[in-house]
């Protein structure tokens, strides 16, 4: 993932910001999900009496609680950074050399036509 930007310190910033963001996210819907999850199968519980049902939910509950756990104490939990975000040493856009060649050829052939019009205009008059 990457962030481009004139200023390569706030691209690097806003590039930290956005995974933060994102795992913290994911992480929290994660956790409710799991909440709602095992507050579904703790209700069904309560409704049912049979004893080998209420161990088979019991059991899946179990699960569900190792799964919060999981999302809970894993600060990446959507991203995991398999290097650090850096500043960039060498700049990327724009290019200026490329930029200033191509303005002066294009110059250089807009003043020719404009040279050429105008001069086939007066010898039409």
């Amino acid at each position: 993932m990457s962030i481009e930007y004139y200023s390569p310190q706030i691209a690097k910033q806003w590039l930290d910001l956005y995974v933060g963001a994102i795992n913290a996210h994911m992480q929290q819907r994660q956790v409710a999900k799991v909440t709602n999850n095992i507050e579904y199968l703790e209700a069904q519980i309560e409704k049912t009496s049979i004893a080998e049902m209420q161990e088979v939910l019991y059991t899946i509950i179990e699960e569900q609680i190792k799964n919060k756990m999981l999302a809970e104490a894993s600060p990446d939990y959507a991203f995991v950074a398999v290097s650090p975000s850096m500043v960039p040493e060498a700049k990327s856009q724009p290019k200026r050399a490329l930029i200033g060649i191509l303005g002066t050829l294009l110059g250089g052939m807009l003043s020719v036509l404009l040279v050429l019009v105008m001069h086939y205009a007066r010898k039409s008059d």
